[in-house]
C-alpha cells in the first residue's frame, strides 16, 4: 500500500510543513565529481586498511565537518581531522575539495526553496577552528552502500531538514517513510529533504552495485 515517489514533489502536513521534499539539483558536472570522488575515496578505503576510520570499520559510514552535540564549543568531527592516522589526512582533504560543487548546489536548492532556513544557516557561526567545507551546512554524513534500519537521527537539530544525495551505479536503495507510507527512489542528480528527527526513516536493500549517500544536515546545539 505503500506509494512510490519517483519524480518531483513535496508533500508538506497540515500547517504547509516539509515532510518530504523530492527535487533535482541544478549541477549535472559537480554530481559527476562527487562520484567520482566518493567512488574512489571508498575503494582506497577497502584497499588501505589502516587509512580505515571507526566509523567506516563499525558501519561503512563517516561523518565530516563540526558538531555542536556535546559541549557549547564547535568541535571537528575525527574523520575529518584524520585522527586515526595522519598520511589519510591528505585523502580526506581531496575528498572535501571535490564535494565542495555538489554542497554549493545543495545550498542553492535550499535557498531556491527554503529562503528563510537558507538564512538561518548562512548565520551560523561555529569560530574559526571547525572546517566550513560544505556550503551553508556544517556537517555531512557519508554512507558506504549502508542499508539502514528505520531510525529518527536523535543528534540532528528538530527544527531543521537534512538533504540526501544518492550516487553510485545501483538499483534499489529506496528511501522509505513508514509512517507516510511513502517510498522514494532516489536517483543519481535528485535530492530529497525532511526532518531527519522527527521522521522515522530506513532504506530498502541495495539490489544492483554500490550506493553511496550524501546527507548534509546540521547537529543539535547549533541553533
Amino acid at each position: 500500500n505503500f506509494r512510490y515517489i519517483k519524480n518531483p514533489e513535496c508533500i508538506v502536513d497540515q500547517y504547509g510543513k516539509t515532510l518530504v521534499h523530492l527535487g533535482v539539483l541544478d549541477d549535472h558536472n559537480a554530481i559527476t565529481e562527487a562520484n567520482n570522488a566518493v567512488n574512489s575515496y571508498y575503494f582506497h578505503m577497502i584497499k588501505e586498511e589502516s587509512h580505515r576510520s571507526n566509523s567506516f570499520w563499525k558501519d561503512l559510514t563517516e561523518h565530516f565537518g563540526a558538531y555542536r552535540s556535546y559541549t557549547m564549543l564547535p568541535y571537528t568531527s575525527s574523520e575529518t581531522a584524520s585522527s586515526h592516522n595522519a598520511n589519510h589526512q591528505g585523502c580526506v582533504d581531496n575528498l572535501l575539495n571535490a564535494l565542495q560543487p555538489l554542497s554549493n548546489s545543495i545550498s542553492r536548492f535550499v535557498n531556491q526553496h527554503y529562503e528563510h532556513y537558507y538564512t538561518k544557516l548562512s548565520e551560523l557561526t561555529w569560530g574559526p577552528f571547525a572546517p566550513r567545507s560544505f556550503g551553508i551546512f556544517p556537517t555531512i554524513a557519508l554512507n558506504f552502500n549502508v542499508i539502514s534500519n528505520y531510525h529518527w537521527d536523535d543528534n540532528d537539530d528538530p527544527n531543521g531538514l537534512c538533504f540526501v544525495v544518492a550516487l553510485g551505479d545501483f538499483e534499489g536503495g529506496e528511501l522509505c517513510f513508514p509512517q507516510l507510507e511513502i517510498i522514494v527512489e532516489l536517483k543519481s542528480g535528485q535530492v530529497v529533504a525532511f526532518p531527519s528527527k522527527l521522521l522515522l526513516h530506513g532504506n530498502l536493500a541495495i539490489t544492483r552495485g554500490i550506493r553511496f549517500s550524501i546527507v548534509s544536515y546540521v547537529s543539535k546545539g547549533f541553533f
